[in-house]
């Protein structure tokens, strides 16, 4: 029992002491400002990201998850537009359905919260804008800054 009490005795004499210990450093912490909270840090990751398709325009099985990996990088803060492109090749067919693609990109990308998604006069990139797949049509996809925002 006695072993009890002094444990507890201890264990109030500790809390006096600390409390007793904030009361003096209470009026110097009351004068000091506070500073501002720490701004969000956002990271944003415009792209490129290339969504392929096939020959008849239509998106090839892992352009949801670029999508969605555009839309999770990019659209952070307020950023929510894009820019888009196609580079269809050579071939005839392909350039006329690549449109579609660029349709199919541009709707997808609205669906996960786009606000604005421009193409390039014409759909075509321009030189510059190749990406490691050669002669394989692609859909480039970069994150871009609207400053016509209201």
């Amino acid at each position: 029992m006695k072993g009890r009490r002094s444990a507890r005795d201890q264990i109030t004499r500790l809390g006096i002491l600390v409390a007793g210990f904030g009361m003096t450093l209470l009026p110097q912490v009351a004068g000091a400002q506070v500073p501002p909270p720490a701004p969000l840090i956002l990271d944003p990751m415009p792209g490129p990201f290339i969504v392929r398709f096939d020959s008849d325009g239509r998106l090839v099985a892992d352009a949801e998850g670029i999508l969605a990996n555009a839309a999770a990088s990019w659209m952070l803060g307020g950023l929510d537009s894009y820019l888009i492109c196609g580079q269809p090749g050579s071939d005839e067919r392909i350039r006329r359905n690549s449109f579609g693609a660029l349709q199919s990109v541009a709707a997808r990308l609205k669906a996960l919260g786009a606000r604005t998604v421009v193409t390039i006069s014409g759909g075509v990139c321009p030189a510059g804008m190749e990406s490691a797949y050669g002669n394989e049509p692609y859909i480039y996809v970069l994150g871009t800054v609207n400053l016509t925002k209201p």
